[in-house]
């Protein structure tokens, strides 16, 4: 059932705005939501592109040969994306491993007089070992910065440590040794961990490099990441501790170092400049399945799954540790999938549950009695749709003589016979306020891909979009939903990408005939219905009122 939302008429609401401009942002979300969900269109697939390379989107801009070549999301030639631009092998051989991009404000970005670093939008890339930085709109590299050269270490990832203003930089996971082989140098494979690097972006300038290493940090350290200024460090007993990115900045850093005033192509390294020689303070420390720990809602709280429990998650006070009312989440089906839980994006201290065939929207609110929490259901989104049949009988099969015959049951008779629906991506949409949910029903032919969009707050059906599934096999499903545009990416298991771009349209009625009789046309044209339609006494009475007023017409003509 759709989600009846308020009946504004669009051509009102422009009106009105023209008249009171204040919010007019806000009204024209408004405006466009209400043609999204409600409005005689329709999403139409208007571009298709598959490569054997890595293809993703960010920010309106799609990248294709490893960030590469770029695609403007918006195109006006029959809503496909146009070229932005194309970094050929000559100007940059090496390759592109990942990439952040950033939508800064006009400011002075250097003050060198080398580079200038004109305002615009900017993508940071990295290299196994160099940090890029490239212009969005040209496609041309501004500045390059050499970090590491090491023949074992290569940097792999690229994230925000604080959003549009530092970036931090790490390399692959160096595995540990078995004791039997032979010993590298000090600070080698054997205790390196990762290494990391930090830069402020507005400008671009160094902050520190440093190492994690199990000497310091434990000797079952598996993996590091940072992320708002925290230091997550990961163990293998499960247990995932917390350190003040801040307070190490100030106590272990040597010396700063600043960038060479040079342009691409600099050939000097940066150096460590950060020694990390005792365990820093811990701020935070628990255990759960898979190093998975979610910080939100209001108060804070952390979202966690008990080691051994995968799929079942608790939510918990960051302050106090209890548990809060109603706090656990867990599955009510035999799939082989296990479910996901995440704090909402809206920041409505919310929590999303995604099951194999369902989505459950909790409220997490706190309570008068002992200032605690506890857990509210909102709403549901059930994407059931009727069984399939499963392949076989279930039951032993007696033969004529009364004996049963036995047979093996795979794991996917046994739960992919209930199982018909697999929900890919949960997603929230800020500016048109909708939630939109991509799954795949699993139909006897074919795949069929659908993208619901949803009512932020009540849960309610707005509008059901068919997507395209090209392949049985896949591996992941990204879809993007950007105002009155679709992106939908897909990752087949022999490691092939294709990306689909969904437009909205106005939706034709092609197949109505014309209600205005054709001048000069057949006698036929002129009547407004089929002659193939099925005898009626009805239709019969009206097809004989139609021609008697056209012989009139006719008759009345001059000649």
């Amino acid at each position: 059932m759709k989600q009846q939302i308020r009946d504004e008429n669009v051509l009102h609401a422009l009106i009105r705005r023209e008249y009171y401009p204040k919010n007019s942002l806000r009204k024209n979300l408004q405006i466009l939501k209400t043609l999204v969900c409600r409005g005689n269109y329709e999403f139409r697939k208007v571009w298709e592109q598959s490569s054997k390379q890595l293809i993703c989107c960010e920010s309106n801009t799609i990248f294709l040969d490893n960030y590469r070549t770029a695609y403007s999301g918006y195109g006006l030639h029959n809503g496909a994306p146009v070229p932005k631009f194309s970094i050929s092998q000559d100007k940059l051989p090496r390759k592109i491993v990942d990439a952040v991009l950033s939508r800064s404000k006009p400011t002075t970005i250097h003050k060198s007089g080398q580079w200038t670093g004109k305002p615009g939008n900017k993508m940071y890339a990295i290299t196994s070992s160099s940090l890029l930085v490239v212009d969005l709109n040209t496609g041309r590299v501004g500045f390059e910065i050499l970090l590491l050269l090491s023949d074992v270490i290569n940097f792999k990832h690229i994230n925000w440590l604080q959003t549009e203003e530092s970036i931090v930089l790490s390399t692959t996971l160096c595995p540990r040794l078995p004791p039997r082989q032979r010993r590298p140098p000090a600070q080698g494979p054997s205790n390196l961990v990762k290494v990391l690097a930090v830069f402020t972006t507005l400008p671009i300038t160094f902050v520190c490099m440093f190492e994690v290493t199990r000497k310091v940090f434990g000797a079952d350290v598996t993996d590091v990441m940072m992320c708002q200024g925290l230091l997550a460090v990961m163990h293998q007993s499960r247990h995932v501790r917390l350190y003040d990115f801040k307070h190490m900045l100030a106590k272990y850093k040597v010396e700063p170092l600043a960038l060479r005033n040079s342009r691409y192509g600099d050939s000097a390294p940066l150096n460590i400049n950060m020694k990390i020689t005792e365990l820093p303070r811990c701020l935070f420390v628990t255990r759960c399945e898979e190093w998975n720990v979610q910080i939100g809602g209001h108060p804070w709280h952390y979202l966690t799954s008990p080691v051994g429990s995968k799929g079942y998650f608790s939510v918990h006070s960051l302050c106090s540790g209890d548990v809060a009312k109603d706090g656990s989440m867990e599955s009510d089906s035999d799939s082989i999938e296990f479910d996901r839980a995440v704090f909402h994006a809206d920041d409505s201290s919310r929590i999303i549950h995604i099951g194999p065939e369902a989505v459950r929207v909790f409220w997490l609110k706190e309570t008068d009695e002992d200032g605690g929490s506890v857990l509210l259901p909102a709403f549901t989104i059930n994407l059931q749709y009727p069984r399939l049949q499963a392949v076989g009988p279930l039951m032993p099969i007696v033969t004529s003589s009364g004996r049963q015959v036995k047979r093996r049951f795979s794991m996917d008779e046994i739960t992919g016979a209930n199982m018909c629906t697999t929900i890919h991506e949960v997603d929230y949409e800020d500016e048109l306020d909708v939630l939109m949910v991509c799954y795949t029903v699993h139909q006897p032919n074919a795949l069929q891909g659908t993208l619901g969009i949803y009512d932020n707050l009540t849960g309610g059906l707005l509008k059901s979009v068919k997507l395209d599934e090209p392949w049985s096999d896949y591996l992941e499903h990204t879809v993007i939903l950007d105002k009155d545009t679709i992106i939908h990416i897909i990752k087949s298991t022999n490691g092939k990408f294709l990306c689909q771009v969904y437009r909205l349209f106005e939706r034709c009625h092609d197949n109505k005939p014309s209600a205005r009789p054709k001048p000069g046309g057949r006698f036929e044209d002129e009547l407004d219905f089929d002659f193939s339609a099925p005898e009626n006494p009805r239709v019969r009475t009206s097809h004989r009122r139609q021609l008697a007023a056209l012989a009139s017409r006719r008759r009345q003509r001059p000649r």
